[in-house]
C-alpha cells in the first residue's frame, strides 16, 4: 500500500482540514492513505461543541456576528478539522441563510445537523445516511421557512421547496420534469410549522392534515415505484425522499452528490468515470455518507499530481488557514470577523442563495484578491511584534540582541513552513528573496517579520490548497 510522504501529508490536511501545521504534517506522513483517511474521520476525540452565546439575542444582527466568530475559531482550534470541512460542505449544499429566516437558533441546529457526530453533538448527521440527513434538514425550521414549505398548504401549493429538494439537494436539473414539482409539493402540503405563539414565530414542525393534499399523485413519469408500488398514489413527505434516496432516483442522486463532494475535495473538473466510482461505491455502501467521504479521499484523482493546489481557497478556508497559523482570535463582541469576511463574500451561515457559494475559479477576482489583501496587512500588526511567528522568523541585523539575520533562502523556507507550504513556487521563491534582500538593509526587524506575513498571506501559494 502507498504511504505518505510530507509533501501527500501536507496536500492531505489541505483538503480534509485548512492546512496542517509542521507537527501534523509529520503525524501523517509514513501513514499508508487508508489509515490516513480513517484517521481524519475519526471524531471520537474531537473538541466538545460548545454552542456560541447570544443566539436568541434580539438583536439578531450581534447574534449572527458572535456565531461567525465562533464558527471560524472552531474551524481554526480543532484537531479534527475534517469534521468541521463537512459541515461546511453541507452548509453549501442544503443552503439556508440568517438574512432571510433571522434565526440564528435554527441555523446553528441545521449547523449541528451538519457535522458528524462527536463530543457535544450526538444527534450529527453530517457522516451518517443521506436519507436521515436530508429528512431532517427538510423538517427543520432553517428549511421549512427559508424555502417558503412553511406556508405550503392544500389548494395555495407553495413549489420552493419541491423545486430545490430535486434540483439542488438530490437528482439536479435534468432528472425531473415541472409535473414531478406540482406533484412533490403537494406531497409536502401541510407540513408546515407552529407559527406566530403571542410575540414571536414558532418554527418547530408542525404536520396539519387537513391543510394536507391526500389526492393521488404520480412522480417521475408514472413509473411504479421501487419501493411504494404502482403509482398514482397519496404520497407523503417522508415517502418522496426515500424514493430519492433509495428509489427509482437513487442513482441520479449519488452521481450529483458525488459529482459536488468531488468537486469540494479534489477538483473542479471530474470525468463521469470518476463521479461514477463515488457513485457506485456511494450506493453499495448504503447511502452512508460515510462510505461516500472515503471513496472520494481514496480516489486516485485525489492523490494525482495534477490535483495538488487545483483548489482556490474559499474566503473561509483561507481566513481560517490564516488564523491557524498565526494564533490570532477575534476580539469578543468586536464584530471582526465578520466585518472582514464580508468584504471577501462569503458569510458563514447566510450564503447568497439557495444554490450557495460558487467554488474555485468564482474566488480569483480583483475585488476578493483586495479584500484579502487588506485583511493581511491588518494581520501583520497584530502578530508582527509578538507571537509565534516574531519567535520563528528573524530577519534581525547581527546587531540586534545579538540574532545573525537569516538568508533569503532561509527566510522564505522559514516563513512557507510556518504557513504550511512546502514547496513555494520558483516565481514566488524568486520574488520573496529579492524583496527579502532588499529590505533587510533598511528596515528593521519587526517591520520585515509583518511584511513578510504579509507577502505569505496574498501569495499565489497561500490562496490554493
Amino acid at each position: 500500500m502507498a504511504t505518505l510522504s510530507s509533501s501527500d501529508a501536507a496536500h492531505f490536511l489541505r483538503r480534509v482540514g485548512f492546512g496542517g501545521t509542521t507537527s501534523e504534517i509529520a503525524a501523517y506522513t509514513g501513514l499508508t492513505r487508508e489509515a490516513a483517511v480513517a484517521q481524519a474521520m475519526d471524531f471520537t476525540a474531537a473538541p466538545a461543541v460548545v454552542p456560541p452565546a447570544d443566539l436568541a439575542n434580539e438583536n439578531q444582527w450581534w447574534a449572527h456576528s458572535n456565531a461567525i466568530d465562533w464558527w471560524l475559531h472552531r474551524m481554526a482550534d480543532t484537531t479534527h478539522p475534517l469534521q468541521e470541512k463537512i459541515t461546511l460542505f453541507w452548509h453549501n449544499h442544503f443552503c439556508t441563510g440568517q438574512s432571510a429566516i433571522s434565526s440564528m437558533a435554527d441555523m446553528f441546529t441545521q449547523n449541528q445537523l451538519f457535522r458528524p457526530a462527536g463530543p457535544g453533538n450526538a444527534t450529527g448527521v453530517g457522516l451518517g445516511n443521506f436519507r436521515d440527513l436530508t429528512r431532517e434538514v427538510s423538517f427543520g425550521g432553517a428549511m421549512l421557512v427559508y424555502l417558503n414549505n412553511d406556508t405550503n398548504v392544500k389548494g395555495r401549493e407553495q413549489e420552493n421547496f419541491a423545486r430545490e429538494l430535486m434540483e439542488l439537494f438530490t437528482v439536479g436539473v435534468g432528472h425531473y420534469t415541472e409535473a414531478d414539482v406540482v406533484a412533490m409539493a403537494k406531497a409536502w402540503t401541510g407540513h408546515n410549522i407552529i407559527g406566530w405563539v403571542t410575540d414571536h414565530n414558532d418554527t418547530t414542525y408542525r404536520f396539519y392534515p387537513t391543510k394536507h393534499d391526500n389526492t393521488n399523485k404520480s412522480l417521475f413519469g408514472g413509473s411504479s415505484s421501487l419501493l411504494y408500488g404502482a403509482q398514482p398514489r397519496n404520497w407523503n413527505a417522508l415517502e418522496t425522499i426515500e424514493e430519492l434516496v433509495f428509489g427509482l432516483k437513487q442513482a441520479d442522486t449519488a452521481r450529483y452528490v458525488a459529482r459536488k463532494m468531488y468537486k469540494f475535495f479534489i477538483g473542479d473538473s471530474p470525468s463521469d468515470a470518476a463521479v461514477q466510482d463515488l457513485a457506485t461505491a456511494w450506493i453499495a455502501g448504503g447511502m452512508e455518507i460515510a462510505a461516500l467521504v472515503q471513496a472520494t479521499l481514496l480516489h486516485a484523482d485525489f492523490w494525482a499530481a495534477e490535483s495538488r493546489y487545483a483548489i482556490v481557497r474559499s474566503p473561509i478556508d483561507w481566513i481560517v488557514a490564516t488564523l491557524r497559523r498565526t494564533g490570532y482570535r477575534f476580539k469578543v463582541n468586536s464584530a471582526e470577523g465578520r466585518n472582514f469576511i464580508e468584504g471577501m463574500g462569503q458569510v458563514p451561515f447566510d450564503p447568497p442563495n439557495v444554490a450557495g457559494w460558487k467554488m474555485n475559479g468564482y474566488w480569483l477576482s480583483t475585488a476578493t484578491a483586495w479584500a484579502r489583501g487588506n485583511f493581511s496587512s491588518w494581520m501583520r500588526w497584530k502578530v508582527a511584534v509578538g507571537g509565534d511567528l516574531a519567535t520563528q522568523l528573524l530577519p534581525l541585523k547581527a546587531a540586534a540582541n545579538g540574532k545573525v539575520a537569516l538568508t533569503a533562502a532561509d527566510a522564505i523556507t522559514t516563513l512557507f513552513d510556518y504557513l504550511g507550504i512546502a514547496d513555494p513556487s520558483p516565481a514566488t521563491r524568486a520574488r520573496f528573496e529579492a524583496w527579502y534582500t532588499s529590505a533587510n538593509t533598511s528596515a528593521n526587524g519587526w517591520s520585515i517579520r509583518g511584511n513578510a506575513l504579509m507577502i505569505g498571506l496574498v501569495s499565489p501559494d497561500f490562496q490554493l490548497a
